[in-house]
């Protein structure tokens, strides 16, 4: 990271990423209108709703939106950029704790949490956090890794995909990350 404050993008790759995927939100929501209604971030009443208080200095603002149906928050999508250096895969486990919060509110853990990550940290962090994301949390954590980056077609088809997924209408299967082995105790 080039300096400045930990929750923000810096770095031209980290703002290039977030602009797509906002813009990405943007087509989407028109594409999908009538059907999911979306938030750019948690607002005060989601928070009371969900946590019974509005914790000061405390945000969640996915790059792609938090995207409800019926009322119910079904998907939220969000993007990390992340070089040699900087935190973004260790800042990325607060907004997955909070969404995880959320979808146990529900008392159903069927949400999708999608993250698109890119940089030099897909080689280990991310692919790390990829694994350990997808046992820890009872949601559905979904990851599409490209240390090159993405174009806009790519975030745009991966979350449109998703989307149809939630909708039960044709997608393409997510590939999650190969199964660890049990250890017998």
């Amino acid at each position: 990271m080039s300096g400045g404050r930990g929750d923000l993008a810096t770095t031209e790759e980290s703002k290039k990423l977030d602009k797509m995927l906002k813009e990405a939100r943007a087509q989407l929501k028109q594409e999908f209108s009538g059907v999911f209604v979306v938030k750019a971030k948690l607002y005060e009443n989601a928070w009371i709703k969900y946590f019974g208080l509005k914790p000061a200095g405390v945000g969640c603002e996915p790059d792609g939106g938090l995207w409800y149906l019926n009322d119910q928050l079904v998907s939220v999508f969000e993007g990390k950029h992340q070089g040699p250096k900087g935190n973004a895969d260790e800042r990325w486990w607060k907004n997955a704790s909070i969404i995880n919060g959320i979808f146990t509110f529900y008392r159903k853990s069927k949400g999708v949490y999608h993250t698109f990550a890119s940089g030099a940290a897909c080689d280990k962090k991310w692919k790390g956090n990829e694994q350990l994301s997808s046992v820890i949390f009872p949601i559905d954590v979904r990851w599409s890794l490209s240390k090159e980056g993405f174009t806009y077609e790519e975030l745009l088809e991966g979350m449109r995909n998703t989307l149809n997924g939630i909708l039960g209408k044709h997608n393409i299967p997510h590939v999650y990350p190969e199964e660890r082995g049990i250890l017998d105790v």
